[in-house]
């Protein structure tokens, strides 16, 4: 039973991974249709921002979770945020110079690489979940 779940919960990341990789890769076309309508990346960073806040906020009111426990982790929540926005302006940047799928496939490249090192390392193990979660 409990095998059971770990797989159907394993299947369900692995989906839920590949709809966030085929979502977010429709953020450089996006991003430039913002710009094409006269938006900066300034607007386009509040608003990505303020919609993940909000869709993020109303899953954890939805779920009975509190957005912190403490106030180290709200410490470590704003920290995040300064260097996710950073990661956002860099990718957003990119795709002034590059075109957007090439943008992806830089940015995932670091994460295939990241899971390569991890394994050199000793610290993740390479199997079919970890092969099909990294190729999302």
């Amino acid at each position: 039973m409990t095998q059971t779940i770990v797989k159907q919960s394993a299947l369900f990341g692995i989906l839920v991974t590949f709809l966030a990789a085929m979502i977010f890769g429709f953020h450089p076309p996006a991003t430039r249709g913002a710009y094409a309508d006269g938006a900066n990346i300034t607007f386009v960073l509040l608003f990505t921002t303020f919609i993940r806040t909000v869709a993020l906020s109303a899953f954890s009111y939805a779920t009975g979770n509190r957005l912190f426990e403490d106030k180290k982790n709200l410490k470590i929540t704003l920290w995040s945020g300064v260097f996710q926005a950073a990661a956002m302006g860099c990718i957003i940047a990119g795709c002034f110079f590059l075109e957007g799928p090439i943008v992806i496939i830089l940015l995932f490249l670091s994460t295939i690489l990241l899971i390569f090192y991890m394994a050199w390392k000793g610290e993740a193990r390479i199997d079919l979940i970890t092969v099909i979660g990294v190729a999302a």
